[in-house]
């Protein structure tokens, strides 16, 4: 079956069900059009109506650089460009604005709709002819003709086919197009063809250079949102903030222009409308609007698609898909064949069969694969139009229960608690935390409440739970400068942190969770470059003070503690301080403050570490407790400090308190209590301490302390002096 664009929106179930009959299907050979359509032609005028002075195309001048330099070089090569991607992302747009400017040169342009087979061939009839060829010679075999004259032709030009969602319908007879002997093919000569399609796979040939069009960026998906109403629906923040939720879908960003537009410049508004950014985003949300119809629509051709190509699996796998969170899929380790071949929806669950559903849900841009590189798992994405979009599928379905359960199941088999050998398991079993949630969480109201699936949703989420405590425990918050250390005294603060990260991270929480895979096998030097990506694609995405950008600057800054890197790590730490808001994450920022304090103490700068170590005591105090095993160590360190400004005798009060103290509620035999002692001795007796050095006023580790936690190992045991 051959694949058409229909013309007019389509119900999503009555396609996938018919048969569409086009000229070019199987083995016919679109270049006999030519008798049938003897003397027509079709008008191949670029469309430069769709244009709206001051509303320009956002965000793609980058492919829109590199489209107009092959256009104008003859030089570069290969001359066939497939713009592929989702429906509605924006190829047609910029093919458009391609045009507008080869035209603007003087450039001979052609605008060709592959939408209809009839009127291609009467518009490549129209080529053919502009390009020099005689109305005897367009009796002959016309993509001979066609060819010969662009070839022939001395300067460039560019010649766009539209909406060519079938590779097919620019061949002829029983050749693929990948043959090159039909209406496209490798050429040398200065003109350049342009193709856009919803389909991104192999079939378009290896002379066919393909570039998919990806959805917008946030700052580029508010300024279209923006073009449209200024700022009469809100700031650009919150303009940003709808964008985001719209997944930058360039489509769906114009729809949402559009209405509020309307809305706005209502001559007697409605009470209570849409009128702004965020009430838009609320209604969204809400499943108030009718942009989820409209988006069905534009997807309703390639799932039919899907159902032609790969039967009812290919649709089935995107409804699976579409029940997990809006985060990165471990998609090798997720998708079992063997729970899929017992779950009774798949026809052909097998590895093979899941391959070319999964192959063909990318060619179309329904989903996107990836990697990171090394110590990373293969992983997918899926828009979050698409998911949605999914997700009425999934409601609608016979079975709606069915996937969810299956989903569970998936996790379940996924998930083993005692499994992060590796980098790469170790990243696995942070996302499948986030995906566990939404299970657990969004859809677990709607499903069947057997006790099989709440047993497979529950103990997936046990074990993610102890397996994301202890890694996170071991890096985010060991802070002794020896990746793997647990320190139990912050487990509050840990289970807080993994709320507030799993629940909202997407893709920078995969490379901050590689990094901690690599700072959990002591490779610190490998995981700072992950921390440091994961901090630049947050600075892009997030506010400055969001929580997401805090922590992944707090891994930042452990990397450069590690590694002797003082003097960024100073200026990393002073610049986040800075940014914390009051009165969030308090913990965090207590051991911000006190690490901060321990770089300065490498530097030799005490009199700058005084007042750190002396924020971070009173945050420890207030969060932590006066008793804290923590707050204990960190009062050490400050008094450490003081020893060492010319204020002895508050040193030796500081100290004296403190021996007392931790004394009483750890013993006289806790490292901390010893290191006190040594303090005061050597205050009353400097003779017989070493001048100058706070090594020796600092405990040794004690190790694991099942009452108190780690004893020092957490928050000050590395400002003694960087590990050999």
């Amino acid at each position: 079956m051959t694949r058409w664009e229909p013309q007019i929106p389509i119900n999503v179930e009555a396609y996938a069900g018919s048969t569409v009959a086009v000229l070019g299907a199987g083995s016919q050979d679109n270049s006999g059009a030519v008798a049938m359509l003897a003397g027509i032609e079709g008008s191949v005028a670029p469309p430069f109506g769709r244009r709206v002075p001051g509303r320009p195309l956002r965000g793609r001048d980058d492919l829109l650089g590199t489209l107009e330099g092959v256009l104008t070089d003859s030089a570069q090569w290969p001359r066939v460009r497939v713009l592929h991607g989702l429906s509605g992302c924006g190829k047609s747009s910029v093919a458009l604005e391609l045009a507008a400017r080869a035209d603007e040169r003087g450039i001979p342009t052609w605008w060709v709709s592959a939408s209809d087979p009839n009127s291609m061939v009467a518009s490549l009839r129209s080529v053919a002819r502009a390009a020099g060829a005689s109305s005897s010679e367009l009796q002959g075999h016309l993509p001979d003709e066609l060819w010969k004259r662009l070839n022939a032709q001395t300067g460039p030009w560019l010649l766009v086919i539209d909406g060519a969602n079938d590779p097919g319908v620019l061949a002829t007879g029983r050749a693929a197009v990948t043959d090159g002997t039909g209406w496209l093919r490798p050429h040398t000569s200065q003109g350049l063809v342009v193709v856009t399609s919803q389909d991104g796979s192999a079939a378009w040939g290896g002379w066919c250079h393909r570039t998919q069009v990806e959805a917008l960026s946030a700052a580029h998906g508010a300024q279209v949102l923006l073009d449209h109403v200024g700022d009469a629906a809100g700031d650009a923040q919150e303009a940003e903030n709808l964008a985001r939720r719209l997944g930058g879908h360039p489509l769906a960003l114009e729809l949402a222009g559009a209405f509020l537009t309307a809305e706005i410049g209502a001559l007697i508004p409605t009470p209570g409308a849409t009128r702004s950014f965020e009430q838009y985003r609320r209604a969204l949300a809400d499943g108030r609007l009718a942009q989820d119809a409209r988006i069905d629509e534009l997807l309703g051709h390639t799932l039919a698609v899907l159902e032609q190509d790969c039967g009812p699996d290919g649709r089935k796998l995107l409804m699976l898909l579409s029940c997990l969170a809006d985060a990165p899929v471990p998609f090798q380790a997720f998708l079992d064949p063997v729970v899929l071949a017992g779950s009774g929806l798949f026809d052909n669950g097998d590895g093979a069969g899941l391959s070319r559903s999964l192959r063909f849900l990318a060619d179309f841009s329904l989903v996107r694969l990836f990697d990171l590189g090394d110590h990373a798992p293969k992983l997918l994405e899926m828009h979050p139009l698409v998911r949605e979009a999914g997700r009425r599928l999934v409601r609608r379905y016979e079975a709606p229960n069915a996937f969810p359960e299956v989903a569970a199941a998936l996790l379940r088999r996924a998930v083993a608690a005692d499994d992060a050998s590796t980098p790469i398991k170790v990243t696995e079993q942070f996302l499948f935390f986030t995906h566990v949630n939404v299970i657990r969480d969004e859809l677990g109201n709607t499903i069947s409440r057997s006790a099989r699936t709440v047993e497979d949703i529950w103990t997936v989420s046990e074990q993610l739970d102890v397996v994301v405590c202890r890694l996170l425990s071991e890096a985010i918050l060991s802070l002794g400068g020896r990746p793997g250390k647990k320190n139990k005294a912050f487990r509050r603060a840990l289970t807080q942190l993994r709320d507030d990260i799993a629940s909202r991270w997407k893709m920078p929480f995969v490379d901050l969770s590689v990094g901690i895979a690599l700072w959990y096998e002591a490779r610190v030097t490998e995981a700072e470059v992950r921390f440091r990506r994961a901090v630049e694609q947050c600075r892009r995405e997030f506010d400055e003070r969001d929580l997401r950008l805090l922590v992944a600057r707090t891994l930042l800054i452990g990397a450069y503690t590690h590694e002797g890197n003082e003097v960024d790590g100073v200026a990393e730490s002073r610049e986040m301080l800075q940014l914390w808001p009051v009165g969030v994450r308090d913990d965090l920022m207590a051991i911000n403050q006190q690490r901060l304090g321990a770089l300065l103490l490498r530097l030799g700068r005490h009199a700058e570490a005084e007042p750190e170590l002396r924020k971070a005591l009173d945050l420890h105090r207030n969060d932590q407790g006066a008793e804290s095993p923590v707050t204990l160590e960190t009062w050490l360190s400050w008094a450490a400090t003081l020893k060492e400004l010319p204020d002895p005798d508050r040193a030796l009060e500081e100290f004296e308190k403190l021996a007392e103290q931790s004394s009483r509620v750890l013993g006289d035999d806790h490292g901390i209590t010893r290191s006190a002692l040594a303090g005061l001795s050597s205050l009353r007796a400097p003779a017989t301490a070493p001048a100058g050095t706070l090594a020796s006023q600092l405990p040794e580790p004690d190790g694991d302390d099942p009452e108190h936690g780690d004893g020092h190992d957490g928050a000050g045991g590395d400002q003694g002096g960087r590990e050999q």
